[in-house]
């Protein structure tokens, strides 16, 4: 989801900085330096299993379960899913008995990420609820306010805006109830604290992204003006602190609501101001604005440059695959384009997008309905709703157990993201099985015991022919067919068919496929002035006809996509 919520900070770490993880470095450096290198290096599990293991063995040696528990924490984070729920167990099997403000708490919250990543959500919820328990438990106020959090997103996307509206006010007069520096510092290790009033600005930012889930909920009920009206306050607050990050990012949002206002060049001129300014914007946010100004510009008959924008908003969505529900408008204005060119083909991509879209919703949808209808329409949760309503209008700090519904509906929240962070690690490791991939070598079927009406020196001809084409790199050409090679070969096509079919053990058009894609593979890899093209530059120097056919391709033989190939190997030198 959009919210960079406080616990999601701790859980995933985002640095790419190359930082020394020798074993004389480490050994150096002091236990908060550790976690912090850690933190920067995460995305890399080599050196991170490096640095969480050389805490843990430390810990170890003081014989400090929590420190302990810390390590299988980090080491519970890096590798594949199997091998990290043994971690997390490990975590949980250390601190069980301890009455921890994190553990065996985050034990459970990792099993239960992990879970959801892998779409067992019966696993997921089980070890969710029990993180609550243990968060309710321990008193760990900051875990409870990422869940409510989390409820009230879902819950305006997801389910009822008007409740999500209600519960968007709720929770910030609860953040104004509660003991807030006190929570902090409950929280905080007093080792990784070092500016005196810190807290003051975590609330301050807790209150933006709260004001902003008020926001989001007058535009969901579609009360525009109020929207309007509450996003100034927020844009108005940032500038007041200097926080022009938070600033440009929220001016978005206001972009977003003039649109809905019918006020389109006003919509237009914020989205943009956002989009140049701001440095720290998800994909899907950045995809948000280019669907916004696509529709301003459609809006203001301006077809052909609405066009660009949404054609630049679905480029990101086939990055990602990360799409909201009311985003699939996206679908519908790139199919309504086509529709009236007549490119019945495309207008087939875009049905096909929004079928697909659908089903995803109505699955997730389905999941919290059941939910819903299981654990929340009772007496005693409607209770439990009255008595939380009561404690914040006397301002009392909170320490009773919320229902476990706002748990159940939360989880929602976390897959999204989840699965985002899941899919990156596999594309990172299909990159580097793509870098390492060694040619195998080619079956001799001259020799094998094949049934074949085709005579051993048609197949020794045409194996020699095959050999000259690829050599020669002729597969470039985008005029190949079957029937045209076969007459180059002075053979018929069903031989050459037979034999590819027979030696390749694949078609003739995916063995074709499979030689482009494998050319454009090394060429970005050794030319980099070759990755400085467009990708539908890359696809017909390649043979083929589109830039959509050409990633396609590369994503069926390789699991990852040109763009992310590109992106990674620039890195790369850029590392050198």
């Amino acid at each position: 989801m959009k919210t960079l919520t406080f616990l999601l900070c701790i859980l995933i770490a985002t640095s790419l900085c190359a930082q020394d993880v020798s074993k004389e470095n480490l050994a150096a450096l002091q236990d908060e330096e550790l976690l912090e290198l850690f933190n920067q290096v995460f995305t890399d599990s080599i050196k991170a299993e490096k640095v969480a293991r050389t805490y843990l063995n430390r810990a170890r040696a003081q014989e400090d379960t929590i420190k302990m528990a810390r390590g299988y924490d980090r080491l519970a984070r890096i590798f594949h899913l199997k091998k990290n729920i043994l971690f997390a167990d490990s975590l949980i099997q250390l601190t069980e008995h301890l009455n921890h403000k994190t553990y065996p708490t985050m034990g459970y919250i990792i099993k239960g990420a992990l879970y959801c990543n892998n779409y067992e959500f019966d696993k997921c919820t089980s070890n969710l609820l029990k993180a609550y328990e243990y968060s309710v438990k321990n008193k760990n106020v900051f875990f409870q306010l990422f869940i409510r959090r989390n409820i009230i997103e879902t819950k305006i996307i997801w389910g009822d805006p008007r409740e999500g509206l209600k519960l968007s006010k709720l929770y910030y007069d609860f953040l104004n109830s509660i003991d807030y520096e006190s929570a902090y510092n409950e929280y905080v290790r007093p080792s990784i604290k070092s500016i005196p009033g810190e807290y003051l600005e975590s609330l301050r930012k807790d209150k933006l992204i709260a004001k902003d889930l008020i926001t989001v909920s007058y535009i969901y009920t579609q009360k525009f003006d109020s929207a309007r009206y509450n996003v100034k306050e927020v844009l108005t607050e940032c500038r007041k602190s200097g926080d022009f990050d938070n600033y440009y990012k929220y001016l978005a949002r206001a972009g977003e609501i003039e649109y809905y206002l019918k006020n389109y060049d006003l919509s237009i001129d914020k989205l943009e101001e956002s989009l140049s300014n701001s440095k720290f914007k998800s994909e899907n946010s950045i995809m948000n604005d280019y669907l916004y100004i696509g529709l301003s510009y459609n809006k203001l008959g301006q077809e052909s440059k609405g066009f660009e924008y949404l054609k630049k908003a679905d480029s990101l969505y086939e990055l990602t695959k990360e799409i909201l529900p009311v985003q699939t408008e996206l679908f519908i204005e790139l199919y309504n384009f086509y529709k009236k060119k007549n490119d019945f083909k495309k207008q087939i991509v875009y049905l096909n997008k929004l079928i697909y879209t659908d089903s995803i919703f109505r699955n997730n949808l389905r999941y919290i309905d059941s939910r819903i209808k299981n654990n929340l329409e009772t007496p005693e949760l409607l209770r439990e709703k009255e008595e939380l309503i009561a404690r914040l209008e006397k301002k009392q700090r909170t320490t009773k157990s919320m229902s476990y519904w706002y748990l159940l509906v939360a989880i929602l929240s976390l897959t999204a993201f989840l699965f985002y962070y899941g899919r990156q690690r596999t594309y990172k490791q299909r990159y580097e099985n793509l870098i390492a991939k060694q040619t195998k070598p080619k079956t001799d079927i001259t020799s094998q015991d094949v049934v074949t009406s085709i005579s051993t020196s048609i197949i020794s001809d045409i194996l020699t022919s095959l050999e000259q084409f690829e050599s020669k790199q002729e597969y470039l050409s985008q005029n190949i067919s079957l029937t045209k090679l076969a007459k180059t070969f002075g053979t018929n096509s069903n031989y050459l068919s037979k034999v590819i079919n027979l030696k390749m053990e694949k078609s003739f058009p995916q063995y074709i496929n499979d030689l482009r894609v494998d050319y454009a593979a090394e060429e970005l890899r050794t030319n980099r002035q070759f990755r400085r093209f467009t990708i539908k530059a890359i696809a017909e120097d390649c043979g083929f006809r589109s830039a959509e056919s050409f990633s396609k391709a590369f994503y069926k033989s390789h699991g990852i996509y040109p763009s992310y190939y590109i992106k990674k190997l620039n890195k790369k030198n850029e590392g050198l």
